[in-house]
């Protein structure tokens, strides 16, 4: 069956954003693969680097990130920005 399982958002300035995973669907590795889609993605237009924030009161997001590093073979360091909106 078709259905919209998530999204992500990638600008032209090579940030990774508004992620969002269907709530029936979280916690089964959806996250992480639009981020790897999203990446990949990047590295087909020719980006030389990607950037992604996430909210600091957004536990789950931060682990997906944290995950996300370290599958990628990065050393997980991240610094949060509060921002308003």
């Amino acid at each position: 069956k078709n259905q919209i399982r998530g999204w992500i958002w990638l600008t032209p300035t090579g940030e990774m954003k508004n992620l969002y995973v269907s709530k029936r669907l979280r916690n089964q590795g959806w996250g992480k693969q639009l981020y790897l889609t999203a990446m990949n993605e990047a590295l087909d237009l020719g980006y030389s680097s990607v950037f992604t924030r996430v909210d600091v009161w957004n536990e789950p997001a931060k682990a997906c990130v944290d995950n996300l590093l370290r599958f990628v073979g990065c050393k997980a360091n991240i610094k949060l920005t509060i921002e308003d909106y």
